[in-house]
C-alpha cells in the first residue's frame, strides 16, 4: 500500500474516533447535528454540498470555542477530498492559518499534530523537500510536549522527517533525528526500516563501513519481510559501489531484483525495484556491460515514471545515471540530453531543450548541481570533438551554476559536519572547473579566464570560517545592541559540551542521548540565526565579503604580492596579484615528483636534529622548491601574502632559500670571503632565507582575510597572558618554564595574568572577550582531537567555535597550533583556524612541537616590536632576523626547525592600546593643533595691525 493511502486510513481511522467522542459531548443543538448531512454528501461525493456543512458544523464548533473539535474536522475535509498534494496543501494550510487561538492542552493539540504531518507530506509530494522538513519539525514539538502514545511517531513522523535530512544532505541531522527513533523503539519490520535509513545517513555522509554495518543489522533480524529484505540489499548494493566493489554490488543489486520479481510490481515493491535497477545499471555502467546498463537504466525509469510521476528527483537520478553511460560510451550529446531531462526533472518551469536554468530557479536540492556538473562534462566532451570554444564556455557557465546551488544547500545545514562534506564532494567539480578555464585562458589568453579560474580557488576555500566571521563582524557592530547575540553565544557554549563529549567518548552509552540533547540545543540556534538573518540581511552568507572576487586597490599595500594556490590531483595552480601590475597564473604539475620534494622539506622539521644532520641537503631541497613554488614575478615584492591550498598549508614559506652560495645577494662582498679570500658557502646562520628578502603573511583565502580586516575590536583591555604552568604535573602535562620575556618590563601596558590554578576554563572565558591580544603559554596538541591545555582540562575545537571573542591578536606560544586535519574544501581543521572563526583578526601559531627557550626568545624580540608600534607581520619578521643576528644564538640553534615554526595568519595590523588615539586619532589630534596654531597666528597677526 503507498504511503500516502497508509497515512489517510490511519488518519482518519483516528480522526472517527475522536470525533465521536467529541460529538457525544455535544448538546441537542450542537456541530454534531450536520454529521448525517456531511456524511451523505460525502458519500455521494458531491463536494460543494459537502463543504458547505462542514463549514457550518466549524462555524459552530468556533462559536462554541471548541478548537479541538473545529481541527478535527478540517483534518476530515482535507481528508475526505484529497486530489492533489497542491489542492490538500491549501486547504491545511487554511486549517492552520484561520485557528483562533492557540491550543491550550494535549486534546486541542493532537489534531493539530495531524494538521502538520499531513501539510509535510504534502510539501514532500509536492518536491519542497526543505519547507517538509520544517513542517515536520513542528509536528515533531508537538510529539516531543505530550508524547501521544497511540501516535506511531517512528513511521509517520522520525523516519520522514530523517530522510528528509538525507535528501538534503544534512546527514547529521538526519542521525540525530533516527536516534529518536531509535529510543521508541518498534517490532522487527520497523526497525530493519530504519536501521536501512540510519545505514543511508551514513552512506551519504561518505561513511560506508557504517552505512554497511546497520545495512547488514537490518538484515540479521528474524521475521523482516522479503520487500524490506530487498530495500535493505538495494541499499547494500548503492554502498558497495560507491566503495569501488563494483562487481560485489552487481551482485547484491540482483539479489534485491529476484526478491523484488516475487513481489506485485505496485507501491513499495515498485519504488525499490527502481531504486535497485538504478544502482544495477551504473554497476554495469563502471563493469563497461552497456548493454545491460542500458536496460536496467531504462527499466528504473519506466519504474520511477509509475511511481513518482516526470518531475521528481527520482527520475533526475535515473537520468544523470543515464548521462553517465552515454558518456562512458562517448555518446557526449545524448549525455547532454539526458544531464538536462534531469534539470527538468527537478526545477519547475525549465525545459529540457534549454541552454541552462535561471539561478532564481534553484532551491535545495543536490540534483540541480549533481546535472549541471554532468552537463559540463558533456560539453567539454563536446569542445573536445569539436574545437567550438562556446562548448568550453557553456561548461564553464555550468560548474558557476553549480556553485550556486551548493550555496543555497550549504546555507540550510543545520550541522558543520554536512557543510564541510558538500565541500570536499564540490572539490572534485571544481577542479574540473579550473581545468576548463585554463584551457580557455590557454586558447583566447584573455585574463577574464584568468580572473574566473582565481574565483573558483577563492570560492573553494574556508567557506565555514567566512561565514563565522561574518557572524561574527556583525556582532562585534551590534555590540550591546541586540541581547540575541548573547543568546547565540551561550546556546553554542552550551552545544559545544555535548558536541566534545561526542569527540572525547564515541562509544560511552550516553551518546545516544548527548546527540539528542545538542540536537535540540541545534533546533534552538536555527530558530535564532533565521530571526537575525531576517532582521539583519548580511548576518551570514557569501554576497558581501565575495561581491568581488578579485584583489581590488584596497587588498594590496605597495610592494605587496599576493600569491593564491589552488592544489588539483595533477596540478598546483598559482596565481600572483600585485598593485599596478598584471596578474599572473602559473601551473606546476603534480607529479610524483613535486610531492616527494614537499614531503622532503617538511621531513626536515620532523625534528630539531633533521637539519643538523643533513644541511646541505636541506639547502638544496628548500632551493629548489623556492623556485618551483613562487613565480619569479615575486621577486621584487616586499611582502608576499601566501594563500595556501592542500598540503602547502603546512610549509613554512620563510624558511625557503633563494640562493645557495652563502649569503643573500644584498650582502656586501666582504661578508662572502673567509679570511684567505675563499667564498663562503650557506651555513644555518648567513643562510640565504626567503625570510631575509620578503616578509610572509598567511590568510585562509582573500574573502575570508577581508573580513578579518573589518573585525575591529572594543576591548575594553589590552592583553590576558594565559601561563598555567603545570608545575605539579597537572593531568600528567609536563611543567612549562616561565617565558624569558619579562611582561613587567613592558612599561604602559594593561596586563592581565592568568597563571597556574588560575589558568582554568571558568577564569578564561568569564574574561576573554574583554582583551585585544591573548598570550597561551601552554601545551597544545593536534592529534587525534586538535585541543589547547589549561590547567583544569583541555579546550577542543568546539570549545574554540563557540567562544565570542574580540581579539585582535592571539598568540599561541605551543606545540602544533597550526596542524591539524585537512577539511578538503575548508582547509586545515586547526586551533588557530578555531580561533579565528571565533572571531579573532590574527593568529600566530605554530606549525611543529616548537622549542621552549627558542620561542621564548623569539616572544621576547617579537612583542619589543609590538611595544614600537610596529604590525604583527613585521614584528614577526624583526624577531626571526633578530634571533638569527644573535650572537647569545647558537650554530645548531640556528636551524630553521627553532625560529620558522611561529607563523602569523590573518590580518596584519598594530594593535592599538584600549581608548588610545590610534592612527585616526593622532590625525585628527593634528588637524586640531593646526587649526589651533593658525587661528593663534592669525589673531596675534591682526593684533598687531
Amino acid at each position: 500500500m503507498p504511503i500516502v493511502s497508509v497515512r489517510r486510513y490511519i488518519f482518519f481511522s483516528w480522526f472517527l474516533l475522536a470525533s465521536t467522542s467529541l460529538l457525544l459531548a455535544q448538546s441537542p443543538l450542537g456541530p454534531h447535528t450536520y454529521d448525517a448531512q456531511i456524511a451523505r454528501f460525502q458519500e455521494q461525493a458531491q463536494q460543494d454540498s459537502f463543504f458547505h456543512y462542514v463549514q457550518l458544523k466549524c462555524t459552530l464548533a468556533q462559536k462554541a470555542d471548541s478548537l479541538e473539535l473545529w481541527a478535527w474536522q478540517q483534518f476530515d475535509a482535507y481528508e475526505a477530498f484529497e486530489t492533489t498534494p497542491a489542492k490538500a496543501l491549501q486547504n491545511l494550510d487554511a486549517a492552520w492559518q484561520n485557528r483562533w487561538r492557540e491550543p491550550r492542552n494535549a486534546q486541542e493539540w493532537l489534531p493539530f499534530l495531524y494538521i502538520q504531518g499531513s501539510r509535510a507530506w504534502c510539501f514532500f509530494e509536492l518536491g519542497k523537500i526543505l519547507q517538509s522538513a520544517q513542517t515536520f519539525e513542528l509536528a515533531a514539538k508537538t510529539f516531543e510536549q505530550f508524547h501521544y502514545p497511540d501516535f506511531d511517531a517512528v513511521q509517520f513522523l522520525y523516519k520522514p522527517l530523517g530522510n528528509n535530512y538525507i535528501r538534503l544532505g544534512d546527514d547529521d541531522k538526519a542521525l540525530s533525528v533516527f536516534q529518536k527513533a531509535l529510543a521508541l523503539g518498534g517490532d522487527h519490520e520497523s526497525m530493519s526500516g530504519l536501521y536501512c535509513d540510519i545505514g543511508l545517513a551514513y552512506w551519504n555522509k561518505g561513511d560506508p563501513v557504517a552505512a554497511e554495518e546497520h545495512f547488514r543489522h537490518g538484515l540479521s533480524l528474524s521475521g523482516v519481510s522479503p520487500l524490506k529484505r530487498a530495500l535493505l540489499l538495494g541499499a547494500l548494493a548503492q554502498t558497495q559501489l560507491d566503495e569501488g566493489q563494483t562487481a560485489a554490488s552487481a551482485v547484491t543489486a540482483a539479489q534485491s531484483l529476484a526478491l523484488l520479481q516475487k513481489e506485485k510490481p505496485e507501491g513499495a515493491a515498485l519504488e525499490y525495484r527502481c531504486y535497485s535497477r538504478r544502482t544495477a545499471g551504473i554497476a554495469k555502467t563502471r563493469l563497461g556491460q552497456y548493454k545491460e546498463a542500458e536496460k536496467l537504466l531504462s527499466g528504473a525509469l519506466a519504474d520511477a515514471m509509475m511511481v513518482f510521476e516526470r518531475h521528481s528527483r527520482d527520475v533526475g537520478k535515473i537520468e544523470l545515471a543515464r548521462a553517465q553511460l552515454f558518456l562512458s560510451k562517448g555518446l557526449s550529446e545524448s549525455a547532454l540530453e539526458a544531464a538536462n531531462r534531469a534539470l527538468a526533472a527537478v526545477i519547475p518551469g525549465f525545459k529540457s531543450g534549454s541552454i541552462n536554468p535561471q539561478r532564481d530557479q534553484f532551491y535545495e536540492e543536490n540534483t540541480i548541481f549533481e546535472a549541471l556538473t554532468v552537463k559540463a562534462a558533456a560539453a567539454q566532451a563536446i569542445f573536445e570533438k569539436n574545437g567550438d570554444l562556446r562548448w568550453l564556455e557553456l561548461a564553464l557557465e555550468c560548474h558557476d551554476l553549480a556553485w550556486q546551488a551548493e550555496s543555497i544547500l550549504r546555507r540550510v545545514f543545520q550541522y558543520s559536519s554536512s557543510k564541510l562534506n558538500l565541500q570536499k564532494d564540490a572539490r572534485a567539480r571544481e577542479e574540473a572547473a579550473m581545468n576548463v578555464a585554463r584551457l580557455l585562458f590557454e586558447k583566447t589568453g584573455q585574463n577574464v579566464w584568468l580572473e574566473k579560474a582565481f574565483a573558483i580557488a577563492e570560492r573553494s576555500k574556508a567557506a565555514i570560517l567566512l561565514e563565522s566571521l561574518q557572524e561574527n563582524l556583525l556582532r562585534q557592530r551590534r555590540s550591546g545592541g541586540d541581547t540575541r547575540f548573547d543568546e547565540l553565544t551561550s546556546l553554542r557554549q552550551s552545544l559545544s559540551y555535548f558536541d566534545k563529549n561526542l569527540l572525547l567518548e564515541p562509544g560511552s552509552d550516553k551518546v545516544p542521548q548527548w546527540r539528542i540533547e545538542s540536537d535540540g540545543i541545534r533546533a534552538q540556534i536555527t530558530t535564532l540565526e533565521q530571526a537575525l538573518r531576517k532582521a539583519y540581511p548580511n548576518f551570514a552568507g557569501l554576497e558581501t565579503p565575495t561581491a568581488n572576487w578579485l584583489p581590488g586597490s584596497d587588498d594590496l599595500a605597495t610592494g605587496e604580492a599576493l600569491v593564491g594556490y589552488f592544489m588539483s590531483e595533477q596540478w598546483v595552480d598559482v596565481f600572483v596579484f600585485q598593485k599596478d601590475k598584471s596578474a599572473t597564473w602559473k601551473r606546476i604539475p603534480n607529479d610524483a615528483a613535486f610531492q616527494s620534494l614537499i614531503h622532503r622539506y617538511l621531513a626536515f622539521f620532523a625534528n630539531d636534529y633533521a637539519i643538523l644532520n643533513d644541511p646541505g641537503g636541506y639547502f638544496q631541497t628548500a632551493y629548489t622548491l623556492w623556485q618551483k613554488l613562487l613565480p619569479p614575478e615575486t621577486a621584487t615584492a616586499s611582502i608576499l601574502t601566501i594563500l595556501p591550498d592542500g598540503m602547502l598549508n603546512f610549509v613554512p614559506f620563510e624558511a625557503l632559500v633563494t640562493a645557495l652560495d652563502g649569503l643573500p645577494a644584498e650582502a656586501s662582498l666582504s661578508a662572502k670571503l673567509d679570511q684567505t679570500g675563499a667564498k663562503v658557502g650557506p651555513s644555518l646562520r648567513n643562510a640565504a632565507y626567503l625570510l631575509r628578502q620578503q616578509e610572509v603573511r598567511y590568510a585562509w583565502s582573500l574573502a575570508v582575510l577581508r573580513q578579518q580586516k573589518n573585525l575591529r575590536s572594543k576591548a575594553p583591555n589590552y592583553l590576558l597572558s594565559i601561563a598555567p604552568g603545570f608545575a605539579n604535573h597537572e593531568r600528567g602535562l609536563a611543567p612549562l618554564e616561565s617565558p624569558a620575556f619579562d611582561w613587567k618590563g613592558i612599561v604602559g601596558w594593561d596586563i592581565q595574568h592568568l597563571n597556574g590554578q588560575n589558568a582554568d576554563l571558568q577564569h578564561f572565558l568569564k574574561v576573554a572577550n574583554g582583551y585585544r591580544v591573548l598570550h597561551f603559554s601552554t601545551h597544545a596538541f593536534a592529534g587525534g582531537n586538535p585541543r589547547i591545555e589549561l590547567i583544569d582540562g583541555s579546550m577542543l575545537l568546539p570549545d574554540l567555535y563557540a567562544l565570542p571573542l574580540q581579539a585582535d591578536l592571539v598568540m599561541l606560544s605551543a606545540c602544533e597550533t597550526g596542524l591539524g586535519k585537512e577539511a578538503k574544501g575548508e582547509g586545515v581543521m586547526s586551533l588557530a583556524r578555531a580561533f579565528a572563526q571565533a572571531g579573532a583578526a590574527c593568529i600566530v601559531s605554530s606549525l611543529w612541537s616548537v622549542n621552549d627557550q627558542s620561542t621564548s626568545r623569539l616572544l621576547r624580540y617579537f612583542y619589543d616590536n609590538i611595544k614600537e608600534r610596529q604590525s604583527s607581520a613585521a614584528a614577526l619578521r624583526a624577531a626571526k632576523l633578530a634571533y638569527l643576528s644573535d650572537p647569545e644564538v647558537g650554530s645548531a640553534a640556528q636551524s630553521p626547525y627553532f625560529w620558522a615554526g611561529m607563523v602569523m595568519v590573518g590580518d596584519d595590523r598594530v594593535v592599538e592600546q584600549p581608548g588610545g588615539w590610534g592612527w585616526w586619532g593622532i590625525l585628527v589630534s593634528g588637524v586640531l593643533v593646526f587649526l589651533f596654531l593658525a587661528w593663534f597666528f592669525r589673531r596675534m597677526y591682526i593684533g598687531k595691525v
